[in-house]
């Protein structure tokens, strides 16, 4: 799951949104962004690596501003706004110009909360034993797997891999949810990790898409389509 946001103008044909959501773009140029819901998604590390410059911040969103922009052949209605493109580019300079300037490899892994009852769970003295057990099975996994990723999850925890060395655990606010009630704040144990050289470079690439696909919605004219 995540947030997608999708670029539309006057006239776009179902050809050209199809190629927009492939990822091929339209002429070479980006019509399509994506940030995963997870802790490896683009707007959670802008929140957290560049003081919450991301999407949100970036085109300036919000529901109200939301209004039917078109019509299907089959008369359905499409939502999306109207950004104000040049205000988009100046903060997504601004955001890359801070993104830039990260002088360290460290990156942060929530542990959230278990869902499963605490019987479910190994008592302390076993726990040795799960780890080495589940490390075993997730190093084979994980040989099959050619892309870098966060720590990996089993449902006991989270395992480091090489490349992510975890530094310290800190505990930060959570909001927590109850059925008929008000939020309120709890505490959330996090990881900081350090990741290679490169560990920021992806998100980075992210936000000069970013400034490719701002330009070319002013060039459209065109509106974004924000589903997540």
């Amino acid at each position: 799951m995540g947030l997608d946001i999708m670029l539309g103008w006057p006239s776009q044909t179902a050809e050209e949104r199809t190629a927009l959501m492939s990822g091929e773009g339209v002429a070479g140029k980006v019509g399509y962004l994506r940030s995963n819901y997870n802790e490896s998604g683009f707007n959670r590390w802008a929140d957290c690596q560049i003081g919450g410059r991301h999407w949100y911040w970036i085109f300036d969103y919000a529901d109200s501003k939301l209004r039917i922009v078109e019509k299907t052949d089959s008369g359905e209605e499409l939502h999306g706004f109207f950004p104000d493109w040049p205000a988009c580019r100046q903060r997504a300079e601004e955001a890359l110009d801070v993104a830039r300037q990260i002088d360290d490899r460290l990156f942060l892994i929530p542990l959230e909360r278990p869902f499963g009852k605490p019987e479910t769970f190994p008592p302390e003295h076993d726990l040795l034993d799960v780890y080495r057990a589940e490390r075993e099975d997730l190093t084979q996994k994980w040989a099959k797997y050619t892309g870098k990723g966060p720590p990996l999850k089993s449902k006991h925890g989270r395992f480091a891999v090489d490349w992510a060395k975890i530094q310290a655990v800190l505990w930060s606010q959570t909001p927590v949810y109850r059925s008929g009630e008000q939020p309120t704040l709890g505490l959330q144990p996090v990881l900081v990790c350090e990741g290679p050289a490169d560990v920021h470079e992806g998100y980075i690439s992210v936000l000069e898409a970013t400034l490719s696909f701002i330009d070319f919605g002013q060039e459209k004219n065109g509106w974004l389509i924000w589903s997540g």
